[in-house]
């Protein structure tokens, strides 16, 4: 009996599938680095891929727009909200979406809240935002 499991890439696997999420959607592999985050269900005989809403994120686009600052800060993310994303939920590729959302949407007001500000106050008020209070929900 083997005590642990080989991990590895498969350049077969690889292969095959992105030629079935090919067939299934309009989406095409470009060569790039990226993420294709879809939803699943479980049919009782069988595990489902539901690519209707999904997430498809080129992690070069991506760092570039500095919608992220590198695939690790993303999986980061992504994991932490797997790890408390309602098992009844959905629809939680757009629970995923939605949190990023928030995430930028806030960045970009803050970014424009010190841009608003004088230079020589700028600094003080950016290093003062470390300090905000932030509400933490207790476990449920």
């Amino acid at each position: 009996m083997k005590d642990h499991l080989d991990w590895g890439f498969s350049m077969r696997a690889f292969i095959e599938l992105v030629e079935h999420i090919e067939k299934q959607t309009k989406w095409r592999y470009n060569g790039d680095p990226c993420l294709l985050l879809a939803n699943s269900y479980f049919d009782g005989t069988k595990a489902h891929l539901d690519f209707q809403r999904s997430m498809r994120l080129n992690f070069r686009e991506a760092i570039e727009d500095k919608a992220i600052s590198s695939p690790t800060e993303l999986a980061d993310a992504v994991f932490e909200f797997a790890k408390y994303v309602n098992e009844h939920s959905e629809d939680p590729v757009w629970e995923l979406s939605d949190k990023f959302g928030r995430r930028l949407v806030k960045r970009g007001l803050k970014d424009a809240f010190l841009a608003w500000l004088p230079s020589w106050l700028s600094p003080s008020a950016k290093a003062g935002m470390h300090f905000v209070v932030h509400e933490l929900p207790t476990a449920a």
